[in-house]
């Protein structure tokens, strides 16, 4: 562990000052920096039976996760089951889906050896479930020396990533040793992860667990409910954005401006990913001329508004059933940390899902969208036309949101396969 750790050190005066900016500038980190460290630490296990610890990163692993919960719960109803997070929208996605179904949920620490220490002291997990993939040498090395079971489930890695790992290899061979299993997404995930195990027999395809992800529909009676409360008529078209980044909600009123022209009756509803830019965000929509309301202050909005800021978290995946087209974003503008979103917990609305051309951290569910031609992939210059043309055609917007809900059904059964490795690599009874 010396050698991680002593990484991490080196490291340390670059990471602290950028910690810090991000904390004091962007408002990042103030909530989740004490659980990382230690300093707020997770319930205390009272021991005894099985505790399965998964670590979601942020809220797509979150969904994930909650598949792979309900089947632990249907397999082992008396387990402790606690969820950690990196980020903290992923801790408030966490809270808002799981706090009825989990026993604990908090900030994963840093992987300093003795908060990791401290960390499992408390939480004394039998098995170690990593959605995805987050390695944190320390922490597996450690728990693997106590004899927790260690899986990686809806395992994926990029080529990037892939890249690194192998650069790296040295550091990573000895905790990716520790692993009795690796369930990945794709045949191509699996690949590269026998590559980068000294044990490439522990790695398994079981497909993508976003599939069995719990989604909630909304109900026309739920939908004019939100909708009148907001102070709009139910049959006025929606257009729901969701999960925007800095540069995206430019080409998202960019693109509606287009729609009000052959539309004027349309309403847009846009969703920020992350809650320290609603007030930008919303600052941004009043600038272009519409009359915005924010959704968790309606009482104080427009009487008629012409767009919605949708600013409360946790309600994004049953919202898109307001649309009439949704648009997942994260995909029109490039970026390394992400590219694209969860294209599924749209399709589930039986809507149309548009999307932009940087979809490189999606690639399966994209492939798969596009292979069922169930998904409208778009340029950001072309965004405002697709629009118009899916709010003119009905009947093809139609189309277009049965298959994408016939892909997201299509594919359902990866939480059941993972589990299947689990108790095949499971040795407690």
């Amino acid at each position: 562990m010396l050698i991680y750790t002593s990484v991490y050190l080196a490291a340390l005066p670059i990471v602290a000052p950028w910690v810090a900016y991000r904390m004091l500038v962007r408002g990042k980190y103030r909530r989740s920096i004490a659980g990382m460290l230690g300093v707020r630490k997770p319930a205390m296990n009272p021991g005894g039976g099985r505790t399965y610890w998964l670590h979601a990163v942020s809220v797509g692993e979150v969904n994930a996760a909650s598949a792979m919960i309900t089947k632990l719960r249907e397999q082992y109803p008396d387990a402790r089951i606690v969820v950690s997070t990196t980020t903290e929208t992923g801790q408030d996605h966490a809270r808002m889906t799981l706090k009825d179904r989990v026993d604990d949920i908090f900030y994963y620490p840093v992987d300093f050896p003795w908060i990791v220490r401290s960390t499992l002291d408390r939480v004394r997990p039998t098995h170690l479930l990593l959605m995805e993939t987050e390695l944190w040498p320390n922490m597996l090395t450690v728990a693997a020396a106590r004899g927790v079971k260690l899986f990686m489930l809806n395992g994926k890695l990029s080529s990037k990533s892939f890249g690194n790992y192998q650069r790296f290899h040295w550091l990573f061979r000895e905790p990716l040793a520790g692993f009795s299993a690796f369930c990945m997404q794709t045949e191509i995930d699996g690949e590269r992860m026998k590559q980068l195990t000294p044990h490439p027999e522990r790695v398994h395809v079981t497909g993508d667990c976003k599939f069995d992800a719990p989604m909630q529909e909304l109900s026309a009676e739920e939908r004019e409910e939100v909708l009148r409360g907001w102070g709009v008529e139910p049959e006025r078209p929606v257009i729901l954005a969701g999960s925007t980044h800095s540069g995206e909600d430019e080409i998202v009123l960019d693109a509606f401006a287009q729609v009000l022209l052959r539309h004027p009756d349309a309403l847009l509803a846009l969703a920020p990913r992350h809650p320290e830019r609603f007030d930008d965000v919303y600052d941004l929509m009043r600038e272009r001329g519409l009359a915005t309301l924010r959704a968790s202050d309606p009482q104080h909005g427009p009487v008629e508004p012409q767009a919605v800021l949708l600013d409360r978290m946790g309600v994004l995946q049953k919202y898109y059933g307001l649309g009439r087209v949704a648009i997942v974003a994260g995909s029109f503008v490039y970026s390394e940390r992400f590219g694209g979103h969860n294209l599924l917990e749209a399709a589930i609305h039986n809507i149309p899902v548009v999307y932009g051309p940087h979809m490189h951290k999606q690639k399966e569910i994209a492939r798969l969208f596009d292979e069922r031609q169930s998904g409208v992939q778009t340029a950001p210059e072309q965004l405002g036309a697709t629009l118009v043309e899916l709010l003119s055609a009905p009947e093809k917007a139609k189309a277009l949101g049965q298959k994408a809900y016939d892909t997201f059904c299509a594919h359902r059964g990866s939480a059941k396969r993972n589990l299947e490795i689990l108790l095949k690599f499971d040795s407690i009874r």
